[in-house]
């Protein structure tokens, strides 16, 4: 495949140094499909690992996954399907699914646990079809927090996980730096993105000898704003000890749980941060009506004491961990008396009501400012 252009030349160097059965895929007469990470892209894997053109496994790791398996052809404009009824095909590594769906113009692949917009699709070649992509499946280059950051419908969730500290709490002191989001980012306009790893930093888990690695079940900016409205919500939010023990029931440091590796059926424990036994769940699969597996039909729930929440999105990964996009938020009548750090004052309620107004006016302002993660 001769038609790499100067825009993904980083991955075409890439390839020379793959085994060689890797090189011979790509220029077999026809029929090959290929995710083409962009230049940038390929740039932001040293963040992670700084000498990785030298490594052989992650080269062989990140051309196999971006090779799609020779008996399905993949032409984006066939998939128009949101993330609801998203359909998949199939890499050459280990034969790992790659989802593909829409969000209003905007195409998005996974592949790897890892989230990426497709920026050129459909580039033809004389052997087959290329679509460059702004991430490099199976390399994430963002940590827990900035993930969560660049997710515009979780505007409302970064701010509140800012506001209890959870945020400094799952940045990785490993990460050279973040790759910035490359998406839109009017909706995090002046958003604070000042929660960077600092010497000295106690509320940071971990450190560069032992890094903790998070679960995290993370509710939308929906759930949030829905949860602050509530009488229960609100005395909650303006308790800032009491929140931040609510959203750790939906966060382990202890290990990284990825919801399509759950068989149909079955269900698991996942000890919080704060100590609560939080069940997942998984209904039993189908398949949609193309005949492409599709998650939504194989629905997962965490549960905790009655109260259950539905997982909308699943599997976004990130240097160290994994999050899943949650409904709502799991809150029982107890968490209104139960001791966790107790601070309750009228400066905290106006500080939480301000975030919240906050947060829902963000999404209509304009493309004044783009979010920068210093």
């Amino acid at each position: 495949m001769f038609c790499f252009s100067d825009y993904a030349r980083n991955f075409m160097e890439l390839t020379n140094r793959a085994r060689a059965e890797l090189r011979n895929a790509l220029i077999r007469s026809s029929g090959v499909y290929v995710f083409v990470p962009t230049n940038d892209a390929m740039q932001a894997i040293g963040y992670r690992y700084e000498n990785y053109t030298n490594n052989q496994s992650i080269i062989n790791m990140v051309v196999e996954m971006s090779l799609i398996q020779t008996y399905q052809n993949v032409l984006l404009t066939d998939y128009s399907g949101n993330y609801e009824s998203f359909r998949t095909v199939r890499s050459r590594f280990n034969d790992q699914l790659v989802k593909i769906y829409t969000v209003g113009d905007d195409t998005w692949v996974e592949g790897g646990y890892v989230k990426a917009r497709v920026v050129k699709p459909n580039i033809g070649c004389t052997n087959g079809i290329v679509h460059h992509i702004d991430a490099v499946f199976g390399v994430p280059t963002r940590d827990m927090p900035y993930t969560i950051y660049c997710e515009d419908w979780l505007v409302s969730t970064i701010i509140q996980l800012q506001f209890v500290g959870l945020a400094s709490y799952m940045r990785d002191p490993t990460l050279q730096g973040n790759r910035r989001c490359e998406n839109s980012a009017s909706a995090r306009s002046g958003v604070s993105d000042k929660f960077d790893v600092t010497d000295g930093d106690t509320d940071l888990c971990g450190d560069t000898e032992r890094t903790c690695e998070f679960t995290f079940f993370v509710p939308n900016g929906t759930a949030i704003d829905n949860f602050g409205r509530t009488t229960h919500g609100r005395a909650i939010m303006q308790n800032r000890g009491r929140w931040r023990w609510v959203l750790q029931r939906l966060l382990t440091f202890r290990e990284v749980i990825y919801l399509d590796g759950l068989a149909p059926g079955q269900q698991r424990v996942m000890y919080s941060d704060n100590g609560d036994e939080v069940i997942i769940t998984t209904d039993e699969r189908g398949n949609n009506s193309s005949g492409h597996t599709s998650d939504i039909t194989n629905a997962t729930f965490v549960l905790f004491e009655g109260v259950r929440a539905k997982v909308i999105h699943s599997d976004i990964g990130a240097t160290n961990g994994v999050i899943h996009i949650i409904d709502s938020v799991l809150f029982v009548n107890d968490d209104l008396t139960r001791s966790a750090g107790s601070v309750s004052s009228q400066a905290t309620s106006l500080l939480v009501l301000l975030l919240l107004t906050f947060s829902q006016a963000v999404w209509w302002m304009g493309r004044k400012l783009d979010g920068r993660w210093n």
